[in-house]
């Protein structure tokens, strides 16, 4: 890479990161909004909130592993042989 094409890359992410905090400032907003109504409407307690949102992200984390087995496979099968 070269100067110029860094410095394309830098202005477009000054122009992105604006909109990247929009979104994760809405999502801390969003999370809020869940805990209010689980707990106010549901009517589960907090640490029951808690404890939802912990098991959810153990599974995320352990199906990371397949998920990255697939992705090598398939990544495996579209290799190109231009030779």
């Amino acid at each position: 890479m070269n100067a110029e094409e860094i410095e394309v890359k830098k202005r477009y992410n000054r122009k992105l990161y604006p909109v990247y905090k929009m979104f994760s400032w809405d999502l801390l907003f969003y999370v809020a909004i869940i805990f209010a109504y689980l707990t106010n409407v549901k009517g589960l307690s907090a640490a029951d909130v808690f404890f939802m949102d912990a098991l959810y992200t153990a599974f995320k984390f352990i199906m990371q592993i397949p998920a990255v087995v697939i992705v090598d496979r398939l990544r495996e099968k579209k290799k190109f042989n231009f030779s």
